[in-house]
């Protein structure tokens, strides 16, 4: 099956930078923990997250919150077309086995219309 633009955004986070999420707090937490089910996404958000889940803090690591808003930024328009998605469209995609980076999460199923 084809890769999504998520299963590509979420491999190169994680491949290239080592953000796959992580243990900090005893329970395993990834960016997709805080993805909403609905509604805009932007990719400044999605960095928030990504931080977020590898246990970085908002308000005393600002600066790092900053750089790599500045970084991710281009790669989330890379993959997902656009600085801001909807987030329906972050996704896994059903056939993808790359578990070394979401060793917990399954494809997203769209829901069809009328179900």
């Amino acid at each position: 099956m084809k890769k999504t633009g998520f299963d590509r955004l979420a491999c190169e986070v994680c491949a290239k930078y080592g953000f796959c999420g992580s243990g900090h707090t005893g329970t395993f937490v990834h960016v997709t923990d805080f993805l909403p089910e609905s509604g805009p996404v932007t990719a400044e958000q999605f960095t928030d997250w990504l931080l977020i889940a590898d246990g970085y803090d908002p308000e005393s690591q600002a600066e790092v919150f900053e750089k790599f808003r500045a970084i991710f930024r281009p790669i989330f328009i890379k993959h997902m077309g656009a600085d801001c998605v909807e987030a329906g469209l972050l996704y896994y995609s059903p056939g993808n086995s790359d578990g070394f980076f979401h060793p917990r999460r399954r494809a997203r199923r769209r829901s069809r219309p009328g179900t």
